[in-house]
């Protein structure tokens, strides 16, 4: 980053390690009780000032957040394997990506990474982020190759609407206001570095609930393959309002060509709906 500046600062946030060793300390340690806190990054319109374990510097993201990491670290040089135990990473977020809305959110777990196997395993995943509340496991293969991802995520019900407000995301309009009031999901996860898909699927969407699977096959073109099964869907409560006059016009219009219709099968087709039917 060319803007980097660090300056160091005690009061910005605290650090305590304690170092076991054991027959090999060049080898193998184990870092317990590391906490980090990030107290403070805020932002204007031409630099970014942020606190990180007594750490400032600066970017030009027009942003602000606040964040707090715990956990205990352990490693063995010698196997390629380490560990991150406990893990829990809380703060907000706030700013420009929000429309000026706060995102607090939290997530906790167990993480792993064992190079000589070439896995990366992110186990008892929690996860809250406004309302959103999700549990999940995570883990990847071939990381030095063509890295695969499998795992599961249970995502509980929570306003789907609120969410996007309250992270200032404009909710596409619809005919009903209290549409996406209601989203639950829990789903085995499959992908790769470009593709992700949602096997086992089981989406409750209001009063609709789906099962299946949704995939997209590739993330650059945007390709999406749905195979889903639904009790029910009215697509209406999703759609904008109707233009309830241009509705009006094209039944008038559609009456009168019937009305108009021979017995001998020789009527004209129906001119081509006038602008206002359609609007």
């Amino acid at each position: 980053m060319s803007n980097a500046e660090w300056n160091a600062d005690q009061a910005a946030g605290e650090r305590s390690l304690r170092q076991a060793h054991d027959r090999d300390a060049k080898d193998k340690s184990d870092l317990a009780a590391l906490r980090l806190l990030v107290a403070e990054m805020w932002a204007d319109a031409d630099a970014w000032h942020g606190e990180a374990a007594s750490s400032h510097y600066r970017s030009r993201i027009a942003e602000r957040a606040r964040a707090e990491l715990q956990g205990q670290l352990r490693f063995d040089r010698a196997l390629k394997r380490y560990q991150l135990e406990d893990l829990k990473l809380s703060g907000e977020a706030s700013g420009e990506p929000f429309q000026g809305k706060t995102l607090t959110f939290a997530t906790q777990g167990q993480l792993l990474l064992d190079q000589a196997a070439q896995i990366a395993e992110w186990n008892g995943l929690k996860l809250s982020a406004n309302q959103l509340r999700a549990l999940g496991e995570l883990k990847l293969r071939n990381l030095d190759k063509q890295p695969a991802l499998e795992g599961g995520l249970s995502i509980a019900q929570f306003n789907l609407r609120e969410f996007l407000d309250g992270i200032g995301q404009p909710v596409p309009a619809m005919s009903d206001s209290s549409a996406l009031g209601s989203v639950e999901l829990v789903s085995r996860l499959q992908g790769s570095a470009n593709s992700l898909t949602l096997q086992e699927l089981t989406l409750k969407l209001d009063e609709s609930t789906f099962t299946g699977n949704l995939s997209v096959s590739d993330f650059a073109k945007q390709a999406v393959r749905a195979q889903l099964k639904g009790d029910r869907l009215n697509l209406d409560r999703y759609l904008p309002a109707a233009n309830k006059e241009g509705a009006s016009a094209r039944q008038n219009e559609v009456k009168n060509t019937l009305a108009a219709a021979g017995q001998a099968g020789t009527t004209d087709l129906p001119q081509a709906p006038s602008q206002q039917a359609w609007s």
